[in-house]
């Protein structure tokens, strides 16, 4: 069969081996553990990063000598679906390969991601990539070398900055008489080791915008946990008046670019109160009515109706308030009632429950709230905080 008259053997042959000329396409991530001044990292498919980090991809040949690579297509996609996020597309340029990440010196392409990607949402990834890459056969021209694709993937997850709050909702009770402070704490989770900056503002129940107190922390450890106490003074030295209070824990990683920072409230979704004609606010939730839910007899299931109005929702981005409750406090200070905020018939807008309804511009909103009488026995003023005093109201981002 290797007859010099029988060239269509030889061809064949020569077919066959470049069939076999394919390569390995290894995608990692380079990054850096302890600080942007410290040696970077390799992380392989799976991997937990922070911070700076590129993507990499090695294009080795099986058999043959590689003569170019590069990437046709490309796309990062966040696996979670948390966040609304369009998928994106890093560009890939050649670069040296390098001994420390683990590249080969001789017959390797290494492309690296153009793009600084620290600007992740925290989640999981997947990176999907095609390679096309010329390889040399060794066999004479015109089958000296042939042209290849391959495709690759790589996953891995993203912790920059991430502040937990150790409460639950942003907001505390003020008893000065009973009381000789109030703990603040926090979690701070970030994969990549280093410092950052912890800011506390507190504010008045019946305004969320402006602090009456505002403390900052330089040099907290990250990831780490973080706590102070509050002995219960303002600014000018007195001792805050009893009552229910919020407020707002901000972590910030200064200098880093894009800048990385979290907070127990959003940086997107705001309230505005509702005033009155004199441009005043509106502190007093009007009483709507009493049900007696068709059981005059029965004074157990009775019900008061308040009309909670109106709140302007604020966001940004455009974007929905993810939850909201509307709380209920007794002449004590204790929390008695809390109601869902999407669930209940806004004026506004023919009684639908619309309450966590937003807009860049804005959506004006005013809520009814059905009260047990079982629930107001003692007498004195009761505390109601919805969304317009509180900004209790989240979104998943």
């Amino acid at each position: 069969m290797l007859r010099y008259s029988n060239g269509g053997v030889l061809i064949a042959l020569a077919l066959l081996y470049l069939h076999d000329a394919h390569a390995s396409v290894t995608v990692y991530a380079v990054w850096y553990p302890n600080g942007y001044n410290s040696p970077p990292q390799v992380a392989q498919n799976g991997a937990t990063i922070g911070g700076w980090f590129y993507l990499r991809l090695r294009v080795q040949p099986q058999s043959g000598y590689i003569i170019s690579a590069s990437v046709t297509q490309s796309t990062l996609a966040e696996q979670t679906d948390v966040h609304p996020v369009t998928p994106t597309s890093p560009t890939f340029q050649s670069t040296q390969p390098n001994p420390a990440y683990g590249d080969p010196t001789f017959n390797v392409v290494v492309l690296q991601s153009q793009q600084n990607l620290a600007d992740r949402h925290n989640g999981q990834y997947r990176l999907d990539v095609t390679v096309q890459y010329t390889v040399s056969t060794g066999n004479p021209p015109p089958n000296d070398r042939q042209t290849f694709t391959e495709v690759a993937s790589f996953t891995f997850n993203v912790l920059n900055l991430l502040l937990v709050d150790s409460r639950t909702e942003p907001y505390f009770v003020w008893k000065p008489d009973e009381m000789s402070g109030v703990v603040f704490s926090a979690q701070l989770q970030h994969a990549q080791a280093g410092t950052c900056t912890v800011n506390v503002e507190i504010f008045r129940s019946e305004d969320n915008q402006n602090p009456i107190f505002a403390r900052q922390f330089d040099g907290v450890s990250r990831p780490g946990t973080w706590s102070w106490t509050w002995d219960g003074r303002l600014d000018d030295g007195t001792v805050a008046p009893a009552g229910v209070y919020v407020y707002r824990l901000g972590a910030y990683i200064y200098g880093s670019a894009p800048p990385d920072r979290d907070s127990n409230r959003s940086d997107y979704l705001f309230i505005e109160r509702a005033v009155d004609e004199n441009n005043e606010p509106m502190l007093y939730a009007e009483y709507w009515g009493y049900d007696d839910r068709e059981t005059p007899e029965d004074e157990t299931d009775d019900e008061h109706l308040y009309f909670i109005r109106w709140y302007v929702l604020k966001d940004s981005l455009n974007t929905n308030a993810h939850r909201g409750e509307i709380w209920l406090f007794d002449p004590e200070l204790q929390r008695i009632g809390t109601w869902d905020l999407a669930q209940l018939p806004c004026v506004e807008h023919n009684y639908q429950p619309d309450g966590l309804t937003a807009s860049a511009s804005g959506v004006k909103h005013g809520v009814l709230v059905r009260v047990p009488v079982s629930l107001m026995v003692t007498p004195g003023e009761y505390l109601c905080f919805d969304a317009q005093a509180f900004t209790y109201l989240s979104e998943a981002r």
